[in-house]
C-alpha cells in the first residue's frame, strides 16, 4: 500500500486534486463541500455515541472511492467507512463505547483509498465534537425544565454540576448546552429560573448566587449578562427564582423570594424596576414569590407564592395584585407549597407544581377564570414511579402532556393529562439500585473492586461495585444489628478487609462494621473504653496493623489514639501535650505507614497543616493559609501519597485539591482548579480517601450525590456511581 499527497487544501475539509501517482493515480478535484459532522452538531458537547459524518458535491472521480474516518491525528485506527457514490457519502457505523474512557473531544480525520488500495494523506477534516459517555453525565438536583417550540426536546437545569442540558425526546442524545465545560461568558452558580426566547435559539436564566439574569445562545452555549449588580441599574437582585420574558423580548420579569417582589428587567439596558410588592401594586402583598409566567398577550404576569400558598394574577402596567386561586378562592384540593407555574396558550389554565417534600406532591391544573383546581397526578392520583419531591412543570406544544421534573428521586416525568400517568423520561442512567440521598463518608477496599459509602438520609453503609457503580445497603436499622448508624461522615477500612470503621453518632463514638453481615458493635465511646471522651470527631486513621486508630477531635482540639481492642482513648497531642502551634479547628488526619507521624489539617490558624510526632506530640507547621496562594489552602480530609513525599488535602473555599511538598512545604493546585484535568468539578467533598498504590483518590460529594475518582496522574476525574 502506498500513500499520497493532497495538494490543495483550498477548501476547508476538502481533499486535493492527486490522489496516487504515477498509472496508479486517482484524478479527483478538490470536493465542492467539506465533510461535515452531521449529527451531533458541530462543537457540541453530546452524549452521542455514534456521530455520523457525511459530504455532498463532491466529483465524480471520486465515486467508488472508499473513506475512511479517524480519531487521532495518525490516522491509525479507522472508527467508520463508507464508499463514495453519487457524489457524497454518509457514515453511519461509528459506536463509541459508553465509558470514562471514551471521554473527551472527537476531532475528525479522514482518507480515501482508491480500488489499488493506495490511500491519501490522513487530513484533518476541521471538524470536532466532545465526546460525554451517558455515564458521565452528571445527574444531580434536575430542577427547571421546558420544552422547546416543537416539543420533541427538553431543556432542564441541572443544579448539582451548575449545567443546562438538553434532551432529545425521540433518541434520548443529551447535550450540555452551557455550563463550566461549555460556553464562553460569566460563569453561572446557582441558576433557578429558565424560559426559552419565543424564536427558540436563547434561554432566559436567573441566577439566585450570582444575582443575574442571562441570556445563552443554545448553539454555542455562551452566556450574557443581561442584568445584575453591575450590569443595569435599579434594585439589585437578591434570591431571583422564577423568570418570565413577553413574546417581544424586551421585558423580562423576575420573582425574588428576598424582596418578596416581582422585578421588570428592560433587557436592552438590564435596568431594574420593581414591579410589584408591598409598597408597588394594590392587593395582597407577595410572602414568598417564586414562580412567574406571562399570558400570551403579555398583559398579565401570574405568580405561584410558596408561603401564601396562592397563585396571584399581576397586571404589568400597574403591578396590581389578585388572588387567582387559594384556599379561599375556587374549589378543589388546596395548595401546600405551590412552587412554580406555567399558563396554556390559550391563557386559560394554569400548571401548578406543590413541591412538599411528602404525599401528596401535586400538580394541579387550575382555570384562570375560576381558580377551581383539579389535580392532575399525585402520589394517589395516576400511575408511574412515586414522586418524592416535585420541581418545575411546562406543557407540551400539543396540550395534552405536561413535563415534570421530581428532585427528590433526580427524575423527569412526561405526564398525560387525560389519565395522570407518569412515565419516567430520564433518570441517572450511571448504576442501578436507588439514588444516594444524603453521600457522605467513604472508604475503599485495598483490591479496589468495592467502595463504601455512608448514606446520612438512610443512616445504612452502601457498598459500590466500583465496576458498573451498582449500590447495595449491607448495613442499617433493618441490615445486620447494633446501633443505628446516625451520622457517619467519616469510614476507614480495617486491614483485614472484612470490616469497617465508622465515626457515628455526631462524633462522639467509634464503631466497628462486619462487611459480611452489617453487625454493628462499638469500638470506642463514652461508655466503651477509658480516657478522655470523644466530644467532635472529624476524622480519623488506622494503624497498618489495625490495632490502632488515630482520632481528631475538633472540639477537645486534640489528637487521640485508640486502642481497637479495649476502647481505651489516650491524648497524644493537645495544648497540654507535645510541643509546637497549638490545634485551632482540627479537621482531617492522615498517617504514614510507619505510623511514626500524622499529618493534620486545621481550619483555624489560617489553614495549618501540623506534622505530629505521634511519640512525642510534637507538632511542627507545614504550610499555612499566609504563606501559600490562594490564601485558604488545606481544610480537610488529607491523604498521602504513596511515597509518602506529599499530602493532598481538600480546600473547601475552591472545592479544590492542593497537594503539599512535606520537606519544602510547597503547595499547588493540583485537580479541579484553574481548569486541571477533565471531567465533573467538585462541589462539596465529604470524605476521600486514597488507594493503595496512590494512583487515585476516591472521593464523596455530597453536592454532587456522586461517587468520583480521581486519577492522580492525570487529574481527570470520573463518576463512578451517583
Amino acid at each position: 500500500m502506498t500513500s499520497c499527497n493532497l495538494t490543495d487544501d483550498s477548501v476547508d475539509g476538502g481533499f486535493g486534486s492527486d490522489i496516487g501517482s504515477g498509472d496508479d493515480a486517482v484524478s479527483a478535484v478538490v470536493a465542492p463541500s467539506s465533510w461535515k459532522l452531521q449529527s451531533p452538531s458541530e462543537g457540541s458537547m453530546s452524549t452521542d455515541n455514534q456521530p455520523v459524518i457525511s459530504a455532498t458535491g463532491l466529483s465524480s472521480d471520486l465515486n467508488s472511492l472508499k473513506v475512511d474516518v479517524y480519531f487521532d491525528s495518525s490516522c491509525s485506527s479507522s472508527v467508520g467507512s463508507a464508499v463514495v457514490a453519487g457524489g457524497g457519502f454518509t457514515v453511519n457505523n461509528i459506536t463509541l463505547v459508553d465509558n470514562a474512557v471514551a471521554r473527551g473531544t472527537k476531532r475528525v480525520y479522514g482518507t480515501y483509498t482508491d480500488q489499488k488500495d493506495q490511500v491519501s494523506e490522513c487530513t484533518d477534516l476541521g471538524v470536532e465534537y466532545y465526546y460525554l459517555p451517558e455515564t458521565q453525565l452528571l445527574y444531580e438536583d434536575p430542577t427547571e425544565v421546558i420544552y422547546d417550540l416543537t416539543g420533541s426536546k427538553i431543556y432542564y437545569i441541572e443544579r448539582g454540576g451548575v449545567q443546562i442540558v438538553s434532551v432529545d425526546l425521540a433518541t434520548d442524545i443529551k447535550n450540555i448546552v452551557s455550563g463550566r465545560e461549555r460556553g464562553t461568558g460569566a460563569a453561572m452558580s446557582g441558576p433557578t429560573g429558565i424560559q426559552l426566547s419565543p424564536d427558540g435559539e436563547s434561554l432566559y436564566v436567573i441566577d439566585a448566587l450570582t444575582d443575574a439574569l442571562f441570556r445563552i445562545d443554545i448553539g454555542t452555549g455562551d452566556r450574557t449578562v443581561l442584568s445584575s449588580a453591575t450590569v443595569g441599574s435599579g434594585t439589585n437582585f437578591a434570591i431571583g427564582y422564577g423568570v418570565a420574558v413577553n413574546s417581544a423580548e424586551t421585558v423580562a420579569y423576575v420573582c425574588d423570594i428576598s424582596l418578596d417582589a416581582v422585578l421588570a428587567v428592560d433587557l436592552a439596558t438590564g435596568n431594574r424596576t420593581i414591579l410589584s410588592d408591598a409598597s408597588n401594586g394594590t392587593g395582597t402583598s407577595f410572602a414568598a414569590p417564586y414562580d412567574v409566567t406571562i399570558n400570551s398577550l403579555g398583559t398579565k404576569l401570574y405568580v405561584a407564592d410558596v408561603n401564601e400558598d396562592v397563585i396571584f394574577e399581576v397586571d404589568v402596567v400597574t403591578g396590581n395584585r389578585t388572588i387567582v386561586s387559594s384556599s379561599s378562592k375556587g374549589t378543589g384540593t388546596n395548595f401546600l407549597l405551590p412552587s412554580r407555574v406555567i399558563i396554556s396558550p390559550d391563557d386559560t389554565t394554569l400548571y401548578v407544581t406543590d413541591n412538599l417534600a411528602m404525599n401528596p406532591n401535586n400538580v394541579f391544573e387550575v382555570d384562570v377564570a375560576t381558580g377551581n383546581r383539579r389535580v392532575v397526578t399525585s402520589g394517589s392520583v395516576g400511575t408511574g414511579d412515586t414522586i418524592v419531591e416535585l420541581g418545575s412543570v411546562d406543557l407540551h406544544p400539543d396540550g395534552t402532556t405536561l413535563i415534570v421534573t421530581d428532585k427528590g428521586a433526580e427524575k423527569i416525568y412526561s405526564v398525560s393529562l387525560a389519565t395522570g400517568n407518569r412515565t419516567t423520561l430520564y433518570q441517572s442512567s450511571l448504576s442501578t439500585g436507588f439514588t444516594f440521598e444524603s453521600i457522605l463518608g467513604i472508604t475503599v477496599n485495598s483490591a479496589e473492586t468495592y467502595a463504601y459509602v455512608s448514606d446520612g438520609d438512610r443512616d445504612a453503609l452502601v457498598q459500590v461495585d466500583l465496576s458498573n457503580g451498582n449500590k447495595t445497603i449491607i448495613a442499617s436499622d433493618s441490615v445486620g444489628t447494633g446501633p443505628s448508624l446516625a451520622n457517619t461522615t467519616q469510614l476507614g477500612m480495617m486491614p483485614s478487609q472484612t470490616q469497617v470503621v465508622v465515626q457515628d453518632n455526631l462524633g462522639t463514638s467509634l464503631t466497628l462494621i462486619d462487611l459480611a453481615t452489617g453487625n454493628r458493635s462499638v469500638i470506642s465511646d463514652g461508655s466503651t473504653g477509658t480516657g478522655t471522651s470523644f466530644s467532635r470527631i472529624r476524622d480519623f486513621s488506622i494503624s497498618s496493623d489495625g490495632t490502632k486508630i488515630y482520632v481528631i477531635d475538633s472540639t477537645l482540639r486534640a489528637l487521640l489514639e485508640v486502642d481497637v481492642s479495649t476502647g481505651n482513648r489516650t491524648v497524644l497531642s493537645n495544648s497540654s501535650t507535645g510541643t509546637g502551634t497549638n490545634f485551632a479547628s482540627p479537621t482531617g488526619i492522615t498517617t504514614n505507614r510507619a505510623q511514626t507521624k500524622a499529618y493534620v489539617t486545621d481550619r483555624g490558624n489560617l489553614a495549618v497543616v501540623h506534622e505530629v510526632d505521634l511519640s512525642t506530640g510534637d507538632r511542627t507547621v507545614l504550610a499555612t493559609g499566609l504563606t501559600a496562594s490562594p490564601y485558604v489552602v488545606f481544610t480537610s480530609n488529607p491523604s498521602l501519597s504513596a511515597s509518602e513525599e506529599d499530602v493532598f488535602g481538600w480546600n473547601s473555599s475552591f472545592s479544590s485539591v492542593f497537594k503539599l511538598t512535606i520537606s519544602d512545604g510547597t503547595i499547588e493546585s493540583f485537580a479541579a482548579y484553574s481548569g486541571q484535568g477533565e471531567g465533573v468539578y467538585f462541589s462539596n467533598v465529604s470524605q476521600s480517601t486514597m488507594n493503595t498504590s496512590g494512583t487515585a483518590m476516591y472521593v464523596s460529594d455530597t453536592s454532587l450525590g456522586a461517587v468520583v475518582k480521581l486519577d492522580i496522574a492525570t487529574t481527570n476525574r470520573i463518576i463512578i456511581s451517583q
